[in-house]
C-alpha cells in the first residue's frame, strides 16, 4: 500500500500499455479483447466537478487503477496510484501532499508539463519526450492529460457545458400530429422498422421514445377505429378553471355593474378573477350615452333622407351612396378657453400644475359657426380643393368703457355674442358664408347646385329665406339651403367627428383671451389634415348604411371599416355600397308607414 500511495521518481519507467500502438516492449501483440488494467477517468472541466470527483493529475507512471476490472502487476513497470479524498479541497491537498513530501514532484511535472505541451511559438500542443521511459521514436506523440485543477490559478478555468444533457422535449399537439402523419407514410402494414422511427426522430429534433408513444397511441386510435388522437393531455393537467356564467349580469341593472368589485359582487367571484375574464374577452366595458330620442315620424324622415341619399342611377341592383362633392356641412359649437379636468404626465419627482379660475362652472367660451365640404384631389391624389370653406366666430367688437390692469379705456375688445337669434344667424350666412362659398368653389362648379346642409334648432332661418335666397344666387351661383331630419346629429359630419378634432387639437395651445381662443379654433381647422376630414364623410355613408338596416332608428353600432388600412392600400373608396336587400326592405318598409 505504501508503494500504490507514493509518487514516482524521475528514474521511473512508463508502463508498456501507454505507448500507443500494437505491441509491447518485448515486441509481442497486444490481445484485442484485453481490458486494460488501467482506465483513464474522463476531465470535468464544470464548476460542479469537484463535488463530483476530486482533482487527480496523471503524471509519467502514475495511473488510476479501476476497481471493476481484474489487475494483474506488470513486471516491467510500477504503477504508483492515489489515495482519493472525495470531501477535500484543493488547498487541503496540496497541505496534504506539502505534509507527504509531494510538493516538489509536483512543481517539477507541471513545469515539464508547461514547457513540453505547449510550443511558445504558436500554441500547439506538441509532443512528450523522456528519454527516461524508453519510449519508441514512432509514439513521441502522446499527449500527456493536463489537469486545469493543479494550476496555479484555479478561477481561470473556464467551466466546458456537458455533452448528452437530458432534455425534456415535449412538442405541441400540432407537431405530434406532423410526427403521427409522417410515421403514418412511412409504415408499411401498421409496422414501422427501427430505423424509421430514427429518421422521424431525427427530422423533427424530438426524442425516438417519444416518436414511439406518439405511433402507439395514434395506431390504437386506429385499431379501434375511432379518430386519431395524439394530443398531449397536459393542458389538462392542474387545478381545472372555474366556469362563471355571465349572462347573470343581464339579470341586474346597469348601475349595479358600473365597476369591477359591482361585476365581482354580482357573480361571486374575487376581483381578481374579473380582470382576468375582461383580458381573456369573457366580458367588455362598453359606454352608454344619450341618443336623441325619436317619434315614428323621425324615423319616417330619417329613412326617407338616406334613401334619397343613394344614387339613383345605381338603384334597386347596386345601390351606392352619393359622393356628397355638391354639399356644405354647417354647425355652431361653444368652445371653451380651456376644460376642467386636464391629465398629463410628469417626472416623479416634478410638482402638480396649479390651476385656478374664480367659478368653474363659468368658464369663458364663445360659439363658432363651421362650414365644411367634402375635399377633392386628383388622379395623382394631389388634393385640388380643401372643402374648408371657414369658421366665423359670433363676436361683437366694442371699445372698452373703463380702464384697467390689463388695457385703458376706449380699447377695442372681442366680445362674445351671449345670445344667438335669428337675425343674427341670417346676418352671419350673407355676409360671411356665402361670400366664402364663392370665393373658395371650385370654378368649374359655380353654375351647378350647391346645398348647404344646417340642422333644426331655432334660430337657424328657413330654406326659403328671401333675403337668403337673393342673396344666393349672385354671381351666378345656385346655392340652396335644406335642413337635415331633425333629432339626427349622425347625419351631419361636423357633429360626427369633425368638431371634436378641432377642439382636441385646441385644448393643447393656452388661450387666456376671446382673441387667443378665436385665433386657435382657426388655427386647429386650417391645420386638420385634408385626408383626415375625406375619411369623416365616409364614417356618414356608414352611418346612412345603416340607418336603412335598422329602418330610420339610432339603436345600431358605427361600424370600423378600416380606412386608414384601405388607404394605406391605395384601396379607399369614393362612396361605399349598401345592401340591395336591405334598400328594397326600406322602400317597402316607408310606403307602409306611410300609408299608417
Amino acid at each position: 500500500m505504501a508503494a500504490r500511495a507514493g509518487i514516482a521518481s524521475s528514474s521511473t519507467t512508463l508502463s508498456p500499455r501507454v505507448a500507443q500502438g500494437g505491441s509491447n516492449i518485448r515486441g509481442e501483440q497486444r490481445g484485442k479483447k484485453r481490458k486494460s488494467p488501467c482506465l483513464s477517468m474522463p476531465l470535468f472541466r464544470s464548476p460542479l466537478s469537484r463535488m463530483l470527483v476530486s482533482p487527480r493529475i496523471q503524471l509519467p507512471g502514475i495511473r488510476l487503477r479501476s476497481p471493476l476490472v481484474g489487475h494483474r502487476k506488470s513486471p516491467y513497470a510500477e504503477r504508483r496510484m492515489l489515495h482519493i479524498d472525495l470531501n477535500m479541497e484543493v488547498e487541503e491537498e496540496n497541505a496534504d501532499a506539502e505534509e507527504r513530501g509531494l510538493d516538489s514532484g509536483i512543481d517539477q511535472v507541471h513545469q515539464e508539463n508547461a514547457q513540453n505541451c505547449f510550443d511558445a511559438d504558436d500554441d500547439v500542443p506538441v509532443a512528450l519526450e523522456d528519454e527516461e521511459t524508453g519510449v519508441d521514436p514512432g509514439q513521441e506523440n502522446i499527449q500527456p492529460w493536463f489537469d486545469p485543477f493543479f494550476d496555479s490559478d484555479v478561477d481561470d478555468v473556464v467551466p466546458v457545458p456537458q455533452e448528452n444533457t437530458r432534455k425534456n422535449v415535449v412538442p405541441d399537439n400540432d407537431k405530434r400530429r406532423a410526427i403521427f402523419d409522417a410515421m403514418l407514410v412511412k409504415a408499411r402494414k401498421g409496422y414501422l422498422k427501427g430505423h424509421e422511427s430514427k429518421e422521424v426522430s431525427a427530422q423533427f429534433s424530438v426524442p425516438v421514445r417519444t416518436v414511439q408513444r406518439i405511433w402507439k397511441k395514434g395506431k390504437s386510435c386506429l385499431d379501434q377505429g375511432i379518430p386519431v388522437d395524439v394530443e398531449s393531455g397536459r393542458s389538462r393537467c392542474g387545478r381545472k378553471k372555474m366556469v362563471v356564467d355571465v349572462s347573470r349580469l343581464e339579470d341586474s341593472s346597469i348601475l349595479s355593474r358600473t365597476t369591477i368589485q359591482d361585476v365581482a359582487t354580482q357573480l361571486g367571484v374575487s376581483t381578481s378573477k374579473v380582470y382576468r375574464m375582461k383580458k381573456e374577452g369573457a366580458i367588455k366595458r362598453v359606454s352608454s350615452s344619450f341618443d336623441p330620442h325619436l317619434t315614428d315620424q323621425n324615423k319616417i324622415d330619417r329613412l326617407r333622407w338616406c334613401l334619397e341619399m343613394l344614387d339613383p342611377r345605381s338603384v334597386p341592383h347596386n345601390p351606392v351612396f352619393k359622393p356628397l362633392f355638391d354639399y356644405i356641412f354647417i354647425d355652431e359649437k361653444w368652445f371653451n378657453i380651456t376644460r376642467k379636468t386636464v391629465r398629463y404626465y410628469v417626472a416623479p419627482t416634478a410638482a402638480r400644475c396649479i390651476r385656478t379660475i374664480q367659478n368653474k362652472n363659468f368658464i369663458p367660451k364663445i360659439m363658432i359657426l363651421t362650414a365644411l365640404a367634402r375635399p377633392r384631389f386628383d388622379s395623382d391624389g394631389n388634393c385640388t380643393f380643401d372643402g374648408k370653406i371657414g369658421c366665423f366666430p359670433f363676436v361683437t367688437h366694442t371699445a372698452a368703457k373703463r380702464s384697467s390692469v390689463n388695457r385703458p379705456a376706449g380699447t377695442i375688445e372681442m366680445k362674445p355674442i351671449e345670445s344667438i337669434t335669428k337675425e343674427v344667424i341670417r346676418n352671419v350666412m350673407i355676409e360671411k358664408v356665402l361670400p366664402a362659398v364663392r370665393a373658395k368653389w371650385p370654378r368649374e362648379d359655380a353654375g351647378k347646385p350647391i346645398y348647404i346642409q344646417q340642422d333644426n334648432a331655432r334660430p337657424h332661418i328657413a330654406p326659403d329665406d328671401r333675403m337668403f335666397c337673393e342673396a344666393a344666387k349672385q354671381d351666378g351661383f345656385n346655392i340652396k339651403l335644406v335642413c337635415q331630419p331633425a333629432n339626427s346629429p349622425d347625419l351631419n359630419v361636423l357633429d360626427l367627428g369633425f368638431f371634436n378634432s378641432i377642439q382636441s387639437i385646441q385644448y393643447k395651445s393656452a388661450s387666456t383671451t376671446t382673441e387667443e381662443l378665436v385665433a386657435a379654433v382657426d388655427r386647429a381647422f386650417e391645420d386638420y389634415p385634408v385626408r383626415r376630414s375625406n375619411k369623416i364623410f365616409l364614417s356618414l355613408h356608414a352611418c346612412m348604411r345603416e340607418i336603412i338596416e335598422v329602418l330610420g332608428g339610432n339603436s345600431y353600432d358605427l361600424p370600423h371599416i378600416k380606412k386608414g388600412v384601405l388607404e394605406r392600400q391605395g384601396l379607399l373608396p369614393l362612396q361605399l355600397r349598401c345592401n340591395a336587400k336591405s334598400v328594397n326592405a326600406a322602400i317597402l318598409s316607408l310606403r307602409t308607414m306611410a300609408d299608417t
